[in-house]
């Protein structure tokens, strides 16, 4: 496995990855991500943004891209803004078809070493709180619920590693 910095040639294969991953949400009847269908302007913004910081990235196994995520310094819209020297994960996402793979762990494993080599007190993320399936994996993987926070019309459960 391989994690590779994102540029914006690399935009319309994360577009059809989250199209893809929504939809395959969407039959389990689970509505997170449904922008994904049709994103708008902020949207695209948002991606075209994170690439721009250098902090959106493609996981590659077997020379193709298996899923993305995004890495950056704050979160505002979720968190607020913090003190702490934290790092905010969003959008971790592999493929249906490669589910199985560990992928998805695997990079949550290397950010943690990563970031506590360089003295991160904690990996954050959010995740809507409607997705216990969701919030059973980072449980698993050793984040902790911290707390909760609406936006829109949707729950957010607010979860943290500490490194």
């Amino acid at each position: 496995m391989i994690i590779k910095t994102a540029t914006l040639k690399d935009k319309e294969q994360i577009l059809d990855i989250l199209y893809e991953i929504a939809v395959h949400l969407k039959s389990k009847q689970i509505t997170q991500w449904l922008e994904w269908i049709t994103p708008t302007k902020t949207d695209l913004k948002w991606i075209e943004d994170l690439i721009n910081n250098d902090s959106f990235y493609l996981i590659i196994a077997d020379n193709s891209t298996v899923g993305i995520f995004s890495l950056s310094d704050q979160d505002d819209k979720y968190w607020g803004k913090s003190i702490e020297k934290s790092k905010y994960l969003h959008s971790l996402a592999v493929l249906p078809h490669y589910k199985n793979n560990q992928f998805g762990k695997n990079v949550i494993d290397l950010l943690k070493l990563d970031l506590k080599e360089k003295n991160y007190t904690f990996l954050r993320l959010d995740c809507i709180s409607s997705n216990k399936k969701l919030k059973q994996y980072y449980l698993n993987q050793g984040f902790n619920e911290v707390g909760l926070t609406n936006v829109g019309v949707s729950s957010f459960t607010l979860m943290e590693y500490n490194l």
